[in-house]
């Protein structure tokens, strides 16, 4: 691996990760479980988390980073970022929420 390379990968990843403002995203998404776990009798609090876990999985299945070469993919592997991108990232929140038993209720939004 050169540092060209290693250079450019990392600039595709922050490309991605400013498009949807990961670090925010995130945040919100902790904000929104906690605010979850302190008022569970508060249905806004799991909508509010539900809809935040849904844009964000929407955006991690169709990251570009799912789509990087198998070269790409192994040289993130190797730097220990595999588990932090895409469907990877999407992975390893959902299988955080299944094994903390996190279940939210899903109610249906009407759209103007």
């Amino acid at each position: 691996m050169n540092a060209e390379k290693l250079y450019k990968i990392s600039s595709e990843l922050k490309a991605e990760f400013d498009k949807i403002n990961i670090v925010n995203v995130l945040t919100q998404l902790k904000n929104h479980l906690q605010n979850m776990v302190n008022q569970p009798q508060q249905p806004a609090h799991q909508q509010s988390l539900s809809k935040s876990q849904k844009q964000l999985f929407d955006y991690l299945e169709t990251a570009p980073s799912n789509d990087f070469s198998p070269i790409w993919r192994q040289i993130i592997e190797e730097i220990g970022g595999i588990d932090l991108v895409g469907k990877n990232l999407k992975q390893r929140i959902e299988d955080a929420f299944n094994g903390n038993q996190i279940t939210l209720l899903v109610l249906d939004c009407i759209e103007d």
